[in-house]
C-alpha cells in the first residue's frame, strides 16, 4: 500500500511540524510588524496556498475512485499525492504564519484562518500515519472519515483566507437572491434609484469605491491601523491616525491624505501594489467631504455640482443599469417628453428640462399668467415628482392651490410672487422637504400668517419684499424661527 520512502517522508514532515509548532508557540501574533526579510518569505503564501487545495481535492477524487474500483490503475498515485498534500499544507502554514507575524497581523479572522489551517495540517499528518497501518480495518475507516473532516477544514480555511483578501462577502456578494436564503443570507435589495438625482451619494457612490479598494484591509475582521471603513460611522471614528473623514474639511481627512500621496510613498493607500483610485474617484471623494460628507444626501439635494463631478456620477449610474433598463428608461423618457410638450401646447406654459435630456423639469408660466389657475395646476399633478423649479408668479393661484403644490415632493424653488396667496395654507409646504427657496414678493400674504411661514424650517431663502410681512419686527421673528434661512437681502429697504 505504500512506497518504502513514505514512512521516511512522513517522519520528516512530522519533525518539521513539531519545529513549526514550536516556532509559532514561541512567537505568537502580537500585532507588531517584523523584518522585511520575513515579510519577503511570507508573501509567497498566496502562491503556495493553492497547492494543498489542489492536492487534497485530487486525493479525495483518487480515494473515491479506488473505493468503488479497488483495481483502478490510479491507486499507485495515492501515496505520492498524499505526500504532496502533507508537504504543501505545512509549507502553506509556514508561509502564512510568516506573512501574519512579519506583517503585524493579529485580527480575529487571521487567527481563525491560522487555527483552521493548523487543524488541517494535523489532519493531513494523521492521514499519513493511518496509511502506515493500512492493513488494519480501523485504519481504513478512520482514514476515510478523516479525509471528509479535512475537506471540511480545507473549505473553512479557504473561505477565511478569501475573506481576509477580499472581504467576508466576496463569494456571496453577487449570489442570486433566489438561493441566498438557502445559505442563511439576507436578500440583497437593488438600488431603488430611478434616476441620477435619486442616488444616495454615500451608499450608492462613495461606499462602492471604498468597498472595492479599502475594505480588504479595513473591515471588522481585519482593521489595519485600527480602522474599519465598512460603515459610515467607521469613517468618522477613524483609526490610529485620526478620523478617516472630517465633514467639510478634505485637507484634514485621513482618507484624502492617503489616497493623494505619491504611489511610492509608504503611507499611500491602497497598499500592496493594488491599483490606485482613479483621478475621478479621488476628486469625487474630496468633493463629497468638502460638501458635508453626508450619509443620507441624494444627488438632487446638492444645489450645484461641478461639471466633472456630475459627469462622473452619470457614468457610475449608467454602469448600474442593464442594457434592458437603459432601453426602458429611454423609452420612458421619450414618452414623458411627448406628454409634457403636449401640455406646453395646451396650457400655453413652458416646461423645460433642467439639463439636456434630464428627467427633472422647470415650469415657467409667464406666457399664461392671466389664465393659469388651480384647474391648470391640477393638469400638472401627474408629473409632480419631476418638477424641481416652478415659477407661478403673477398667476391666478390662491391659498386653495397650496395643498396641490405640496404634492410636488421634489420641488426646490417656488415662485409665488405677485399672486393672490394670503398665506393661510402655507404650512402645507412643510411636506416638501426639498423646498429651499420660496418667493412671496408682492403677494397678498398677511402679517397674521407668520406662524404658517415659521413652520417651513427646510427653507434656505425666503423673499417677502412688498408684503405685509416685510418689517423689521416680523423678519426678526421669522429669522428666530428659521435660523438657517436667508430672509431677503435688501435690509436697507425696511
Amino acid at each position: 500500500m505504500r512506497k518504502p520512502s513514505f514512512p521516511i517522508l512522513l517522519t520528516l514532515f512530522g519533525s518539521l511540524a513539531l519545529v513549526l509548532a514550536g516556532l509559532m508557540i514561541a512567537n505568537p501574533l502580537d500585532g507588531e510588524p517584523r523584518s522585511e526579510l520575513l515579510q519577503f518569505f511570507g508573501r509567497f503564501h498566496p502562491t503556495v496556498l493553492h497547492l494543498p487545495i489542489a492536492f487534497i481535492l485530487l486525493l479525495a477524487i483518487l480515494e473515491t475512485r479506488t473505493f468503488f474500483k479497488p483495481s483502478s490503475s490510479l491507486k499507485p498515485a495515492i501515496p505520492l499525492i498524499l505526500t504532496l498534500s502533507i508537504g504543501s499544507v505545512l509549507l502553506a502554514v509556514l508561509t502564512g504564519f510568516l506573512l501574519a507575524y512579519a506583517g503585524g497581523s493579529n485580527e480575529e479572522l487571521v487567527i481563525e484562518h491560522m487555527r483552521m489551517s493548523i487543524f488541517l495540517a494535523i489532519g493531513a499528518l494523521a492521514m499519513g500515519s493511518l496509511k502506515l497501518f493500512w492493513d488494519q480495518r480501523f485504519a481504513k475507516t478512520a482514514y476515510r472519515l478523516l479525509l471528509l473532516v479535512n475537506l471540511g477544514l480545507l473549505a473553512s480555511s479557504s473561505h477565511d483566507g478569501g475573506s481576509l483578501t477580499h472581504g467576508r462577502d466576496y463569494l456571496t456578494k453577487y449570489m442570486p437572491n433566489v438561493i441566498r436564503p438557502i445559505f442563511g443570507l439576507s436578500v440583497e435589495a437593488k438600488s431603488t434609484a430611478n434616476s441620477v438625482d435619486d442616488l444616495v451619494v454615500f451608499k450608492d457612490l462613495i461606499h462602492p469605491i471604498i468597498e472595492q479598494n479599502c475594505l480588504t484591509c479595513h473591515n471588522p475582521d481585519k482593521q489595519k491601523g485600527e480602522l474599519s471603513l465598512e460603515t459610515y460611522a467607521g469613517h468618522l471614528e477613524g483609526g490610529d491616525m485620526g478620523p478617516s473623514v472630517v465633514p467639510n474639511d478634505a485637507d484634514n481627512s485621513e482618507l484624502v491624505f492617503r489616497i493623494t500621496l505619491p504611489e511610492d510613498d509608504e503611507e499611500f493607500m491602497p497598499t500592496d501594489g493594488k491599483p490606485p483610485l482613479t483621478t475621478e474617484e479621488v476628486a469625487f471623494i474630496s468633493w463629497w467631504i468638502e460638501n458635508g460628507a453626508s450619509d443620507t444626501a441624494t444627488v438632487a439635494s446638492f444645489e450645484t455640482i461641478p461639471a466633472a463631478i456630475e459627469q462622473y456620477i452619470v457614468g457610475v449610474f449608467d454602469m448600474m443599469l442593464t442594457p434592458e433598463e437603459i432601453e426602458a428608461q429611454e423609452a420612458k423618457r421619450i414618452e414623458l417628453y411627448a406628454k409634457l410638450n403636449k401640455l406646453n401646447d395646451e396650457l400655453g406654459i413652458l416646461i423645460t428640462p433642467i439639463e439636456t435630456d434630464a428627467s427633472k423639469f422647470r415650469i415657467d408660466t409667464f406666457s399664461a399668467q392671466k389664465s393659469f389657475d388651480r384647474k391648470m395646476l391640477k393638469r400638472l399633478a401627474p408629473f409632480a415628482d419631476t418638477i424641481i423649479e416652478a415659477d407661478f408668479s403673477s398667476t391666478q393661484l390662491s391659498d386653495a392651490s397650496i395643498s396641490m403644490i405640496s404634492q410636488f415632493k421634489n420641488l426646490r424653488t417656488l415662485n409665488l410672487s405677485k399672486t393672490q396667496i394670503e398665506g393661510s395654507t402655507l404650512a402645507n409646504l412643510a411636506k416638501v422637504e426639498s423646498l429651499e427657496s420660496l418667493n412671496l414678493y408682492g403677494s397678498q400674504v398677511k402679517s397674521r400668517q407668520i406662524e404658517q411661514l415659521a413652520k417651513l424650517t427646510q427653507l434656505k431663502r425666503l423673499y417677502l419684499f412688498q408684503t405685509e410681512l416685510y418689517s423689521k419686527v416680523t423678519i426678526e421673528r421669522l429669522r428666530a424661527a428659521l435660523p438657517d434661512c436667508e430672509i431677503d437681502l435688501n435690509d436697507n429697504a425696511i
